[in-house]
């Protein structure tokens, strides 16, 4: 076999599709993070249906499509000896692998906890408002202010929640159960994102 076949092939896995189970995603989209959400709701003291059906949708259609795509980033981010050589505080968050130098356990944690930012926070306070609120009155400024509170009050609250589940998810879990476990930790989460929502306004 030609050299150039035999090293043109693992380039070419590098494209495949990561290992999916579909069935897990529907069910933590649509169902894992409305249910930490009403958790959160009950411990709060308040129940509201429509908000219940905004997470819902949200967790089935955005959230079940980005998580994973995110995280196969986080699988797939390689960096090139040269920059690696250019920045050696980056050796911190680096392994050698047989693709080239790519995330280790620390950078793919600090990948997924930057990734669930106080601004993805903020579109979570966000959509929760949208769904409580009368559209007709809705003033879009002070709640865009409103949420970006909000969204840094959730962030810096589960920091340290989200830094050891996301060390769990990423290191110790499979990549098609990585959505799964990061619902999971969202539902968790989601409680105080319910309880911040209701009590730190």
């Amino acid at each position: 076999m030609p050299a150039a076949t035999r090293e043109a092939r693992p380039k070419a896995r590098q494209h495949e599709p990561l290992p999916q189970s579909t069935a897990l995603n529907n069910v933590a989209g649509w169902l894992v993070y409305p249910l930490g959400d009403l958790i959160g709701q009950l411990i709060g003291g308040n129940l509201n249906i429509a908000r219940i059906v905004a997470i819902a949708l949200a967790g089935g259609i955005i959230y079940r499509r980005e998580i994973p795509a995110w995280f196969a980033f986080l699988v797939r981010f390689k960096v090139s000896p040269s920059t690696a050589r250019r920045f050696p505080f980056m050796r911190l968050i680096l392994k050698d692998d047989a693709d080239g130098l790519k995330l280790n356990w620390l950078g793919r944690t600090l990948g997924a906890t930057i990734y669930f930012n106080p601004l993805w926070m903020a579109r979570h306070m966000m959509i929760i408002m949208l769904a409580t609120h009368s559209w007709v009155t809705f003033n879009w400024a002070q709640a865009l202010a409103d949420a970006l509170v909000l969204g840094v009050k959730a962030y810096v609250c589960n920091l340290p929640m989200t830094l050891v589940g996301n060390y769990i998810i990423q290191e110790r879990l499979p990549f098609k159960y990585r959505l799964a476990g990061s619902s999971l930790l969202s539902a968790l989460v989601s409680i105080v994102y319910a309880l911040v929502y209701r009590f730190a306004q």
